[in-house]
């Protein structure tokens, strides 16, 4: 009989996920419906399936690194947005990058030269953020779960726009590094709910033609195989014509 790990590789190759690509996924474990070994069983098969690429989870922490906590330990931070990214970024092989409040775990091929300039970016999604490298190396975004509109590289589009309600302000950060020593990182925050704006990044797919996605499932979760050049190319052109196409007007938040 056919496992759940046998199943769900299965169905990761018939969405289109090959051996050697650069991949990063966005994910809700609960979606999946149920796996051996829970979370780590499921991040196995990940790596399984892109055995001689890379995989990349967003490990985000804006919920815990705030500017009334300006503190990020590469190590010991945990990601705010779920169990996989939780798990994924203790795992063996995995390096975490030193974004504050945007960090990604990446394994695989070239994993530790892919997070090692994010630090260097003064926003979340900047040149050096492995967000940015996985399009410079023709990557593909696996939407698994989630929906498209948690779709963290549509910040980086924003950034070639820089739309006046992205960015609310600059904070100095601490960031513990994983030998224990400890440098200064000032980077921006978001502003979207501070200036009355709600993202809306689902968007994205009436602009992409159908060869450059797939979609289908895995194991139960509904999912989408995105290439990752064309997120940035349509919607930097969408932007660049209507810079208010990937939001919607809210009351403001404080």
């Amino acid at each position: 009989m056919e496992t759940r790990q046998q199943k769900m590789l299965n169905d990761l190759r018939a969405l289109g996920v090959k051996s050697t690509d650069s991949l990063l996924m966005h994910s809700s474990f609960k979606s999946l419906g149920g796996i051996e070994g829970g979370p780590t069983g499921a991040l196995e098969v990940l790596e399984a399936a892109v055995c001689d690429g890379t995989l990349m989870l967003p490990t985000l922490s804006y919920a815990h690194v705030t500017a009334e906590h300006p503190i990020y330990d590469i190590k010991n931070t945990p990601a705010c947005i779920g169990i996989l990214p939780e798990t994924f970024r203790k795992m063996p092989g995995v390096y975490r990058s030193g974004s504050p409040t945007h960090s990604v775990g990446v394994w695989g091929k070239d994993a530790e030269e892919i997070v090692s300039k994010h630090i260097l970016d003064d926003t979340p999604v900047g040149p050096n953020s492995p967000f940015s490298i996985l399009r410079d190396r023709g990557g593909k975004l696996l939407m698994l779960g989630c929906g498209v509109h948690s779709c963290t590289t549509m910040h980086g589009v924003e950034e070639l726009i820089m739309p006046e309600f992205l960015f609310f302000k600059s904070v100095e950060y601490t960031v513990i590094l994983e030998d224990g020593t400890e440098t200064k990182v000032t980077t921006k925050r978001h502003g979207f709910n501070h200036f009355g704006y709600a993202q809306c990044y689902h968007r994205i797919m009436d602009l992409l033609d159908p060869s450059e996605y797939t979609h289908g499932y895995v194991l139960d979760a509904e999912c989408w195989l995105i290439d990752s050049r064309a997120v940035w190319k349509r919607g930097e052109d969408m932007m660049r014509k209507n810079k208010y196409y990937f939001v919607d007007k809210i009351d403001p938040i404080e």
